[in-house]
């Protein structure tokens, strides 16, 4: 498959929301990546469990308020979980492309 990158976000750490407000505008969606981290850290707050009842803490790599509480942070990264919410609360697909060799050890 040939891809091309329509978009490179800053790596500045809001680089998954501003990733996300420029799909969301293409999608007639606006909103700035500030809003859209508030937005999805409000849901995640709301709707702390998956889609089949699962809490979301049992993922999160800390504890679920200090999860939240750090995710709220301009800088901080996105991760799954504020991936999944974002297409959930937008009522979005996301399909990801990674170019990660998936046998290299971590």
């Amino acid at each position: 498959m040939d891809f091309s990158l329509l978009y490179n976000p800053p790596g500045d750490g809001n680089c998954r929301f501003s990733a996300l407000c420029f799909w969301l505008h293409r999608l007639g969606i606006h909103r700035s990546p500030e809003t859209v981290r508030e937005e999805i850290v409000k849901y995640l707050t709301k709707n702390p469990n998956d889609s089949v009842g699962m809490p979301l803490e049992l993922i999160a790599a800390t504890p679920w308020a200090e999860y939240l509480h750090s995710m709220v942070k301009n800088g901080t990264y996105g991760d799954q979980i504020t991936l999944q919410a974002a297409a959930d609360l937008y009522n979005i697909e996301i399909v990801v492309v990674s170019t990660l060799d998936l046998t290299r050890q971590r």
